[in-house]
């Protein structure tokens, strides 16, 4: 794997953790969460929105 694939694939994972995080906390403290933050997650805004 390239260094620079290597490096892509770290930043990634952590986007999608901080990402995680910040969507649980949102959710912890009964809001929705950010609309990139979903999108990181691959979840659907609307999808999400019918959920809760």
């Amino acid at each position: 794997m390239p260094k620079n694939a290597l490096i892509l694939s770290f930043h990634r994972t952590f986007a999608a953790l901080a990402a995680a995080a910040r969507a649980a906390g949102a959710v912890e403290s009964h809001r929705t969460p950010r609309g990139e933050d979903l999108r990181t997650l691959g979840i659907d805004r609307e999808q999400f929105r019918r959920l809760v």
